[in-house]
């Protein structure tokens, strides 16, 4: 109850003050050729659907670098 009083006064003096409205250009969308960095998250191998590992894609000290020989070689593999 004590910290009503005080938000409802902010969130007022925010939404009635004349601020200067702005506007964001929206970023370019780059396709990635890794699935979970495009938002996918079931990949189809052999014609069967199975929830992929991250780590059998990503190098989890360079994202966007090439997938992994060994992923198995990161500790948090088996996990």
């Amino acid at each position: 109850m004590v910290a009503a009083p005080a938000w409802h006064e902010f969130m007022q003096y925010a939404i009635t003050k004349n601020n200067n409205i702005e506007y964001f250009t929206k970023p370019q969308i780059t396709a990635i050729s890794k699935p979970m960095l495009n938002g996918q998250y079931i990949n189809s191998i052999g014609g069967s659907l199975q929830i992929h590992s991250i780590l059998f894609y990503i190098d989890k000290n360079n994202p966007l670098g090439p997938i992994p020989r060994n992923p198995a070689n990161d500790s948090q593999f088996y996990n």
